[in-house]
């Protein structure tokens, strides 16, 4: 995958979020009319609703912003199927690994880390010779018992 910029990221998935909060903005209706019923003020009652899906939508990505500004780095178990993505930062670029993750049990994922020379085989130049660094950093996404190297 060829680096892409951060913030451009960050804008798009900012618009996704406001179309979020208008769609969710119609389930605020009903909370009015309880608003209404209990004396709450309709205003704070249709923003309640809105404003709590549109902090659960965008708080992945605070967590993942301010990461990789103040560590230079994110980890994190994402997506259907489950993969764990490591991403850092380089001179303003954002660079990115990705590897499934092994549903050994129901409800339960692994990671099964590839040894040294398929490493070397299948990612990216820039992370070859950073095996031990890159799979540190992406153990603290999960549980270590679920991290096999």
């Amino acid at each position: 995958m060829e680096p892409s910029s951060a913030i451009e990221r960050v804008k798009s998935n900012v618009g996704f979020a406001l179309v979020i909060c208008v769609a969710v903005g119609f389930l605020s209706i009903p909370a009015a009319i309880v608003a209404d019923f209990l004396g709450i003020s309709k205003l704070w009652a249709l923003l309640t609703v809105p404003a709590a899906f549109v902090a659960i939508y965008l708080k992945r990505w605070i967590v993942r912003i301010w990461q990789l500004n103040r560590r230079g780095h994110h980890a994190a178990v994402v997506g259907n199927p489950l993969r764990i993505v490591y991403e850092e930062m380089n001179i303003g670029v954002s660079r990115k690994l990705e590897f499934p993750l092994d549903n050994t049990e129901p409800g339960h994922w692994e990671w099964f880390v590839l040894d040294e020379e398929k490493w070397e085989e299948s990612v990216p130049e820039w992370a070859r010779t950073r095996r031990t660094e890159i799979v540190g950093r992406m153990r603290t996404a999960m549980k270590p018992s679920d991290v096999h190297c």
